[in-house]
């Protein structure tokens, strides 16, 4: 079960909430205030936080979060004020829902379980306003006919489909085509359709009013509202079910939306940019996905190409990486020889730019400046392997070991002190095939 932080500044109410969390499983932090969360929330799942509180509230807690570029973490606002314009305002500024003070026991689970389920997908606002934090994932001489097309299209009111592997980047492109468009300065929202079940998707789009369905305990805007004057980016959008289909493509056509409901229809003003990495004209002639709608959304349509076929320019995508890496947890730059680039241009990179970010992350976190393995013997035999395999030194084994022994096995606490979430610690352990021992002298070695 996920880990949740509670901050607030009245205990008793943390209590209540940490209680009521921990009869249905999940793991509790506090913090009375920002500051004190803000030491501690790498270890956890799900955040809850009030707005008001002294020393740091919850809105200057979020603007943090913001600055250190910390998007993987659902925030959930706790507020006396029900209306919707606050939920619309907090949401905007990056909560991934809220909840009215005095709470509902049930309403608290509901929230927290979807929260659960979007843990591994960004659903968060996004303001953008620097081109150039982009620079090189596509400004690179390969990347260059793209870019001059795609500068000129950003410009124009027109959707967009953006295509290519999985880790390609595509949503930095959504957010570069965002940030030089005439709705540079209005929200740009995420929405990943794959991590979305088919029974909630309606209302994550369009949202739904108080009582439409068990478990809608209020009114909620849906993405459409939320992006109004802006950017909604529907990332995977092949896995829309056929009757949200039906009714997205009467969104775009017509500019109006209908929640869940409601009889009354709301006038939207939204850009359209989709991606995906599967065929959808394949699909279309399966009968998979609308034709009709296929057109809608490709006004213009740019491939992102593969890391494997932009080699030459690994070096300078490595750099732009880790000292992004550093600059986010204040960690000393890095550079790597030249027998490190050598293997990481020979290795094929199936997860492309996004597989190359995550490894050079996690390398960094735990203070291995140099990439150092031996080869596998999968490898040796031809056969596919990730790339952690290949990267996987002692001296992580030593440090996350290490962390396990002078924590006792608390998960948790080994998490915050080697500065990584309780999801890396276990995906590491699972991946470092070693197992938490009852007798501790196993770490010693």
């Amino acid at each position: 079960m996920a880990t949740v932080l509670i901050i607030d500044d009245e205990a008793n109410l943390r209590k209540v909430i940490g209680g009521i969390l921990q009869k249905n499983g999940y793991e509790i932090l506090e913090a009375s205030n920002g500051i004190e969360a803000l030491k501690i929330f790498k270890a956890s799942d799900i955040i809850i936080t009030d707005l008001k509180m002294p020393k740091m509230g919850g809105i200057e807690f979020m603007e943090e979060l913001k600055n250190r570029d910390i998007e993987d973490i659902p925030v959930i606002i706790l507020t006396a004020y029900s209306t919707i314009e606050t939920a619309i305002k907090a949401i905007k500024l990056g909560a991934f829902d809220y909840i009215r003070k005095p709470f509902d026991k049930n309403e608290l689970i509901s929230i927290i379980k979807k929260a659960e389920s979007f843990l591994s997908h960004e659903q968060y606002t996004v303001h953008i306003s620097k081109p150039s934090m982009f620079t090189p994932i596509i400004n690179s001489k390969s990347m260059k006919p793209m870019m001059e097309n795609i500068d000129k299209i950003a410009k124009l009111d027109v959707n967009i489909l953006l295509t290519g592997e999985t880790g390609t980047g595509k949503t930095v492109m959504a957010q570069y085509i965002h940030s030089i468009s005439k709705r540079k300065n209005k929200p740009f929202i995420k929405v990943n359709c794959s991590a979305i079940p088919d029974n909630l998707i309606e209302s994550e789009l369009f949202g739904h009013k108080k009582g439409a369905f068990t478990g809608a305990f209020e009114t909620k805007p849906g993405k459409f509202q939320l992006s109004d004057g802006g950017t909604l980016f529907l990332d995977e959008i092949g896995e829309i079910p056929l009757n949200i289909q039906a009714k997205l493509l009467h969104a775009i056509q017509e500019k109006d939306i209908q929640m869940i409901g409601c009889t009354e229809t709301q006038k939207i003003d939204t850009r359209i940019i989709t991606a995906t990495n599967r065929d959808l004209l394949t699909m279309v002639k399966d009968g998979k996905f609308r034709e009709d709608l296929f057109y809608r959304l490709n006004n213009f349509e740019f491939v992102l190409p593969p890391l494997k076929d932009r080699i030459n320019e690994i070096e300078e995508i490595i750099l732009f990486f880790t000292n992004k890496i550093a600059l986010k947890y204040n960690l000393p730059h890095t550079n790597l020889d030249n027998k490190s680039i050598k293997k990481i241009k020979a290795y094929k990179w199936p997860g492309n730019l996004r597989e190359l970010e995550n490894t050079l992350e996690r390398k960094m976190l735990l203070g291995e400046l140099t990439f150092i393995w031996n080869k596998p013997k999968e490898m040796e035999d031809g056969k596919e392997t990730s790339f952690d395999s290949l990267i996987l030194s002692e001296i992580e084994n030593k440090v996350i070991k290490k962390a396990l022994y002078v924590t006792g096995n608390n998960i948790t606490k080994a998490s915050v002190l080697l500065g990584i979430s309780r999801r890396t610690l276990y995906k590491k352990i699972k991946t470092l095939q070693f197992e938490l021992f009852s007798d501790t002298k196993h770490y010693d070695q």
